[in-house]
């Protein structure tokens, strides 16, 4: 849902773009901006994320890093 904030591992990143594995088994994207982060995020590591959109063909879900 829109809104929802949930804990999800990064899967791959690139190109300025994190893929999650959400808890639910879907697939997530977040775009960041490395000179906006604080911390170095890896593939495993686990982020909190909220829900802003989801894909056109709904395949994955848009989030933000919180």
């Amino acid at each position: 849902r829109y809104g929802s904030v949930v804990l999800a591992e990064v899967i791959h990143i690139y190109r300025g773009v994190y893929h999650l594995k959400m808890p639910n088994g879907c697939r997530g994207a977040m775009f960041f901006n490395k000179a906006l982060l604080r911390t170095r995020v890896r593939e495993g590591d686990m982020v909190t994320a909220i829900v802003i959109g989801f894909s056109e063909n709904d395949d994955a879900v848009k989030c933000s890093l919180r």
